[in-house]
């Protein structure tokens, strides 16, 4: 009995050897290339983010026809023109980008829709006293350009309510596609505050570069204004960092509008190597 015992126990041994050869054959067997490629996922699709126009136009008039107020806005709305070829997880992503980027622009669009009514009111009174003597106006026209994943929407602006002239400014949004929403200007580069101090340097070099005319008509603060670049309008093209300053912010309103410009030859240290990433200039600029 022991020994039939013995031996039923050592056929079990060789049988789970066995199998378990088998197991581990099938294991280590190589898998054709084809094979593995057939169970790789492709890779996703991109977002193609494009900005589109978003505009309005309002007219004010009295009773007897004359014209009072004229107001119009031409801003940007940002889309996806693939939406349909990104997967469900990036169509939501791209879609919260949207929403972000709209929420802002609609805003402001309600906000100037919503002035050009108290504008019409104030030309309405105007007339009305016998003060009246040239149309009100209220203008907005926005453009963008995009570098990297930054796009810089620039927003020029004039406005006539009476007086001796009328008034203009400049003002932007910085929007970060990978973050999905606005930026202050700074955080374009890896050390804000390295870039604020760094970029105000070379700003104030700029602007002690202007023709002799232009420094002339500078405020006696012109320096303290530019070193807070970064509270301003602030761009960026293929070319480098644009800080627009409007009438009354450097000078009177004779010296009209100046910019200053910095290219990113002067730029790249203060950048670092994600803001080169990030303005899509690191291939350029492999350090």
């Amino acid at each position: 009995m022991k020994r039939w015992k013995a031996v039923l126990m050592a056929c079990l041994l060789c049988t789970v050897v066995a199998c378990g050869g088998v197991n581990n054959a099938a294991n280590n067997m190589a898998i054709p290339d084809t094979v593995k490629n057939t169970m790789l996922l492709p890779p996703d699709t991109e977002p193609e983010y494009e900005l589109t126009p978003l505009t309005e136009k309002k007219s004010y008039t009295a009773e007897d026809g004359t014209v009072l107020a004229e107001c119009s806005y031409a801003l940007l709305t940002l889309h996806v023109s693939n939406q349909d070829e990104l997967s469900e997880r990036t169509a939501q992503q791209a879609q919260q980008t949207v929403e972000n980027f709209n929420e802002r622009i609609d805003k402001r669009m309600q906000d100037a829709v919503s002035f050009s009514q108290e504008l019409g009111d104030m030309a309405r009174n105007a007339y009305e006293s016998g003060y009246f003597t040239l149309a009100y106006a209220d203008e907005a026209s926005a453009s963008g350009v995009r570098q990297g994943q930054i796009y810089s929407i620039r927003i020029n602006s004039y406005s006539y309510s009476g007086g001796a002239h009328p008034n203009s400014y400049t003002d932007s949004y910085l929007f970060d596609l990978k973050l999905g929403q606005f930026i202050d200007p700074a955080q374009v580069a890896d050390d804000p505050v390295a870039f604020q101090k760094g970029a105000a340097e070379l700003l104030l070099e700029k602007a002690q570069e202007q023709d002799e005319d232009v420094r002339a008509g500078f405020y006696p603060e012109y320096a303290d204004v530019i070193s807070r670049w970064y509270e301003g309008t602030v761009l960026f093209d293929s070319e480098g960092m644009t800080v627009v300053y409007s009438p009354y912010e450097l000078g009177p309103y004779a010296l009209g509008t100046v910019e200053l410009k910095v290219g990113y030859d002067e730029l790249t240290e203060l950048l670092g190597p994600g803001g080169l990433e990030r303005l899509g200039l690191a291939e350029e600029n492999p350090e």
